[in-house]
């Protein structure tokens, strides 16, 4: 869950023409001709993602020293036996 993005990054030092700084980078392990197998989305405060636990991701750092990025992770474990938790009825 995204808390806080600053409005400024701060410089882009590795490519200025595919800015990554501060970035959220998600990576699937699907191959193929026609797969796109990452995902950078436009985060902005509020945003929640959902994603497996052993799928590859990554927040590149900024370098505004002036700024504050806020996130919140939490792994969930979710698990369903309809034997188990069925009440009588």
């Amino acid at each position: 869950m995204i808390l806080k993005l600053p409005k400024d990054m701060g410089p882009e030092y590795a490519r200025e023409d595919v800015p990554m700084n501060g970035k959220l980078q998600i990576l699937g392990s699907a191959n193929g001709q026609f797969v796109k197998s990452d995902y950078g989305p436009e985060t902005k405060e509020r945003d929640f993602y959902i994603f497996p636990y052993d799928m590859r991701h990554c927040v590149y750092p900024h370098s505004n020293p002036n700024a504050l990025r806020r996130t919140l992770a939490a792994n969930m474990d979710v698990e369903y036996n309809p034997i188990t938790t069925r009440t009588a009825g």
